[in-house]
Protein backbone atom coordinates (compact mmCIF):
# COMPACT_ATOMS: atom_id res chain seq x y z
CA UNK A 1 0.00 0.00 0.00
CA UNK A 2 1.66 3.52 -1.19
CA UNK A 3 1.52 6.59 1.18
CA UNK A 4 -0.29 8.68 -1.49
CA UNK A 5 -3.44 7.16 -0.68
CA UNK A 6 -6.28 9.06 -0.84
CA UNK A 7 -8.97 9.38 1.87
CA UNK A 8 -12.13 8.04 0.28
CA UNK A 9 -15.27 9.78 0.12
CA UNK A 10 -16.70 6.57 2.05
CA UNK A 11 -14.63 6.97 4.62
CA UNK A 12 -15.37 11.10 4.74
CA UNK A 13 -18.77 10.49 4.29
CA UNK A 14 -18.53 7.81 7.99
CA UNK A 15 -16.73 10.44 10.06
CA UNK A 16 -19.29 13.35 9.35
CA UNK A 17 -21.99 10.90 10.06
CA UNK A 18 -20.31 10.41 13.43
CA UNK A 19 -19.60 13.98 13.87
CA UNK A 20 -23.61 14.50 13.10
CA UNK A 21 -25.00 11.81 15.32
CA UNK A 22 -23.15 12.87 17.87
CA UNK A 23 -23.94 16.36 17.71
CA UNK A 24 -27.44 15.61 17.39
CA UNK A 25 -27.29 13.56 20.78
CA UNK A 26 -26.33 16.86 22.49
CA UNK A 27 -29.36 19.08 20.98
CA UNK A 28 -31.65 16.30 21.95
CA UNK A 29 -29.92 16.21 25.61
CA UNK A 30 -30.36 19.93 25.81
CA UNK A 31 -33.92 19.55 24.26
CA UNK A 32 -34.82 17.50 27.11
CA UNK A 33 -33.32 19.39 29.80
CA UNK A 34 -35.18 22.52 28.76
CA UNK A 35 -38.62 20.63 28.52
CA UNK A 36 -38.06 18.63 31.73
CA UNK A 37 -37.10 20.99 33.79
CA UNK A 38 -39.92 23.34 32.98
CA UNK A 39 -42.24 20.65 33.56
CA UNK A 40 -40.73 20.33 37.08
CA UNK A 41 -40.61 24.51 37.51
CA UNK A 42 -44.46 24.05 36.41
CA UNK A 43 -45.42 21.76 38.54
CA UNK A 44 -43.02 22.99 41.52
CA UNK A 45 -45.26 26.41 41.10
CA UNK A 46 -48.41 24.80 40.88
CA UNK A 47 -48.09 22.76 44.37
CA UNK A 48 -45.97 25.72 46.31
CA UNK A 49 -47.11 27.05 49.39
CA UNK A 50 -45.18 29.83 49.74
CA UNK A 51 -43.55 31.03 46.17
CA UNK A 52 -41.36 33.55 48.09
CA UNK A 53 -39.42 30.65 50.40
CA UNK A 54 -36.21 29.71 48.91
CA UNK A 55 -36.39 26.32 50.02
CA UNK A 56 -39.97 25.21 49.06
CA UNK A 57 -38.55 25.45 45.31
CA UNK A 58 -37.28 21.67 45.11
CA UNK A 59 -37.06 21.90 41.26
CA UNK A 60 -33.82 23.72 41.30
CA UNK A 61 -32.33 20.63 42.37
CA UNK A 62 -32.83 18.41 39.86
CA UNK A 63 -32.42 21.36 37.51
CA UNK A 64 -28.46 21.71 38.65
CA UNK A 65 -27.76 18.02 38.96
CA UNK A 66 -28.49 17.49 35.46
CA UNK A 67 -27.01 20.38 34.12
CA UNK A 68 -24.29 18.67 35.66
CA UNK A 69 -24.08 15.98 32.95
CA UNK A 70 -25.52 17.99 30.56
CA UNK A 71 -22.43 19.96 30.79
CA UNK A 72 -19.79 17.45 30.40
CA UNK A 73 -21.71 15.97 27.91
CA UNK A 74 -21.51 19.39 25.59
CA UNK A 75 -17.86 19.44 26.59
CA UNK A 76 -16.70 15.95 25.58
CA UNK A 77 -18.75 16.47 22.39
CA UNK A 78 -16.77 19.78 21.58
CA UNK A 79 -13.58 18.51 22.42
CA UNK A 80 -13.65 15.30 20.33
CA UNK A 81 -15.43 17.83 17.41
CA UNK A 82 -11.76 19.36 17.79
CA UNK A 83 -9.59 16.27 18.17
CA UNK A 84 -8.48 17.15 21.53
CA UNK A 85 -6.15 14.73 22.79
CA UNK A 86 -7.41 12.19 25.41
CA UNK A 87 -5.32 13.15 27.98
CA UNK A 88 -6.45 17.19 27.48
CA UNK A 89 -10.34 15.71 27.51
CA UNK A 90 -9.58 14.20 30.89
CA UNK A 91 -8.28 17.56 31.97
CA UNK A 92 -11.03 19.45 30.26
CA UNK A 93 -13.72 17.50 31.49
CA UNK A 94 -12.73 17.18 35.41
CA UNK A 95 -12.85 20.78 35.29
CA UNK A 96 -16.17 21.33 33.96
CA UNK A 97 -17.57 18.78 36.51
CA UNK A 98 -15.80 20.57 39.53
CA UNK A 99 -17.24 23.64 37.98
CA UNK A 100 -20.74 22.97 37.85
CA UNK A 101 -20.74 20.50 40.68
CA UNK A 102 -19.06 23.43 42.90
CA UNK A 103 -22.47 25.55 41.36
CA UNK A 104 -24.76 23.27 42.79
CA UNK A 105 -22.98 22.68 46.20
CA UNK A 106 -22.79 26.77 46.69
CA UNK A 107 -26.70 26.80 45.81
CA UNK A 108 -27.90 24.06 48.04
CA UNK A 109 -25.94 25.38 51.14
CA UNK A 110 -27.38 28.73 50.26
CA UNK A 111 -30.77 27.38 49.84
CA UNK A 112 -30.58 25.35 53.58
CA UNK A 113 -28.82 27.30 55.76
CA UNK A 114 -29.04 31.09 54.04
CA UNK A 115 -25.42 30.83 54.28
CA UNK A 116 -22.26 29.63 53.22
CA UNK A 117 -21.39 27.36 55.55
CA UNK A 118 -20.03 24.30 54.41
CA UNK A 119 -19.40 24.46 50.23
CA UNK A 120 -16.33 25.65 51.02
CA UNK A 121 -14.37 22.18 52.22
CA UNK A 122 -15.52 19.91 49.37
CA UNK A 123 -14.87 22.87 46.70
CA UNK A 124 -11.53 23.35 48.43
CA UNK A 125 -10.41 20.17 48.60
CA UNK A 126 -11.76 19.03 45.25
CA UNK A 127 -9.80 21.70 44.21
CA UNK A 128 -6.31 20.27 45.86
CA UNK A 129 -7.43 17.20 44.07
CA UNK A 130 -7.92 18.61 40.38
CA UNK A 131 -4.26 20.59 40.78
CA UNK A 132 -2.75 17.49 41.57
CA UNK A 133 -4.51 15.52 38.65
CA UNK A 134 -2.90 18.59 36.37
CA UNK A 135 0.50 18.16 38.09
CA UNK A 136 0.68 13.93 37.52
CA UNK A 137 -0.65 14.65 34.40
CA UNK A 138 1.93 17.28 33.53
CA UNK A 139 4.85 15.18 34.90
CA UNK A 140 3.77 11.86 33.07
CA UNK A 141 2.77 12.80 29.60
CA UNK A 142 5.72 15.23 29.33
CA UNK A 143 8.16 13.62 27.01
CA UNK A 144 4.77 11.98 25.45
CA UNK A 145 3.18 14.69 23.98
CA UNK A 146 3.71 16.08 20.79
CA UNK A 147 4.90 19.75 20.47
CA UNK A 148 2.34 22.26 18.99
CA UNK A 149 4.07 22.42 15.67
CA UNK A 150 4.63 18.25 15.78
CA UNK A 151 0.60 17.38 16.29
CA UNK A 152 -0.62 16.46 13.33
CA UNK A 153 -3.83 17.88 12.47
CA UNK A 154 -7.27 16.15 12.96
CA UNK A 155 -7.93 15.27 8.75
CA UNK A 156 -4.03 13.32 9.50
CA UNK A 157 -5.03 11.89 12.85
CA UNK A 158 -8.80 10.28 10.93
CA UNK A 159 -6.75 9.49 7.90
CA UNK A 160 -4.33 7.61 9.97
CA UNK A 161 -7.24 5.84 11.57
CA UNK A 162 -8.85 4.94 8.64
CA UNK A 163 -5.48 3.88 7.16
CA UNK A 164 -5.04 1.53 9.93
CA UNK A 165 -8.79 0.09 9.41
CA UNK A 166 -7.94 -0.64 5.54
CA UNK A 167 -4.91 -2.47 6.50
CA UNK A 168 -6.56 -4.70 9.13
CA UNK A 169 -9.20 -5.05 6.58
CA UNK A 170 -6.44 -6.47 3.89
CA UNK A 171 -4.35 -8.89 6.38
CA UNK A 172 -7.97 -10.20 6.88
CA UNK A 173 -8.93 -10.86 3.83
Amino acid sequence: MTEDVEFSEESLRAIASQKVSFRYSVKIHAITYILVNILLITINAIFITDIFLLSNWWAIYPALGWLIGLMIHISAYVLYSQGTSNVMRGIVLHIVAYIFTTLFLVIIDFITTMTLDWAFYPTLFWGLGILGHLIISALVTKEKTPKVEEKPSKKERAIEKELEKIRRKMKSE
